[in-house]
């Protein structure tokens, strides 16, 4: 008698071959990876953008109109650069209040702030008092009208009143010609 055909392996009884196993391992390993891959990453998109959002929520008003200032093509400035210290003070019609940006600031003595000065020939009027924001920068506004043709200047001064900018000077913001 003629020996029948061996039977393909499906149509066998009995337990799946160790290469059908392995297969089936294989590929519940690599959904397995392939998911933990995913979420992994799905979590780092999120963290940043989270990160973006509460960033956007630190900035002060002065950084948002400093900010909107740079992308104007109309905005108008003024700055000075003095050793480390470089100053710009930038204005628009689009913004209520000239906005101030200095980087490089001295450390500042105890009971002192930062003063600006409007300055006009040789006549000096107090424009403002503000402090570092982060380090050595600060970002604020002016609040006061800038002069027709002034320029400004930037004092280390006593915390309090002060009437005329002392020796103490910072850096020197040419007027706009």
């Amino acid at each position: 008698m003629v020996e029948d055909s061996p039977t393909p392996p499906s149509s066998r009884g009995g337990s799946p071959s160790t290469e059908a196993m392995q297969t089936i391992q294989r590929q519940a390993w690599t959904n397995i990876i392939l998911t933990v891959v995913g979420t992994v990453f799905g979590l780092i998109i999120i963290g940043w953008v989270a990160g973006a959002i509460v960033n956007s929520f630190n900035e002060s008003p002065a950084e948002v109109a400093w900010r909107d200032l740079q992308a104007q093509t109309h905005a108008e400035q003024i700055s000075g650069v003095s050793e480390n210290v470089d100053a710009t003070l930038r204005w628009s019609g689009d913004v209520e209040y000239p906005t101030l940006r200095v980087t490089g600031l001295p450390d500042l003595p105890p009971d002192s702030e930062f003063v600006a000065w409007w300055t006009v020939e040789d006549v000096a009027v107090q424009a403002g008092r503000f402090t570092p924001t982060e380090g050595s920068t600060a970002i604020t506004f002016i609040e006061s009208d800038r002069p027709d043709g002034a320029g400004m200047l930037i004092t280390i001064e006593p915390n309090g009143p002060v009437s005329q900018p002392s020796s103490r000077e910072v850096v020197t913001l040419d007027p706009a010609e």
